[in-house]
């Protein structure tokens, strides 16, 4: 099926061409028609071959030159990318550093929901301390609870 691909192209890059001719030869009648009363049909077809064939140019050539598009839209997004890297990495990294606090926040967070997944927690009477619900003592202060 990719071999049918390259051939649809440049049926349609074709195609524009001879829309394109369509056009021009709508453009001719037109101006040849214009203001010759009695061939007023040179005016009128004229016209609707000028529209007809812009309309289907235009169609038959972005579609027929979507690929070539595409491969300059990467070439460009490449240069930006090459031409502003200092910036870009300082960028990355600025949000790196934002981004580190919350990070250890969550993983610090995870490490807490770990150490007492499996234990019942309570807080010391004294200090406030979060304790095992079984401590007799605090290990922050010491005290019986």
């Amino acid at each position: 099926m990719d071999n049918k691909k390259p051939g649809l192209f440049l049926a349609l890059k074709i195609l524009a061409a001879v829309f394109l001719c369509v056009a021009i030869a709508g453009i001719v009648l037109v101006i040849t028609g214009f203001g010759d009363f009695e061939n007023q049909w040179k005016f009128i077809l004229g016209g609707f071959m000028t529209t007809l064939g812009i309309f289907l140019t235009s169609i038959c050539a972005a579609t027929g030159f979507s690929r070539e598009m595409a491969k300059v839209s990467v070439k460009m997004t490449k240069h930006i990318q090459n031409a502003t890297k200092e910036d870009l990495t300082d960028i990355a990294n600025t949000q790196a550093q934002i981004q580190s606090g919350a990070v250890k926040t969550i993983a610090g967070a995870a490490r807490d929901g770990f150490d007492s997944a499996g234990a019942q927690t309570k807080f010391c009477k004294h200090c406030g301390t979060k304790i095992d619900e079984d401590s007799r003592f605090c290990k922050e202060c010491g005290k019986e609870q």
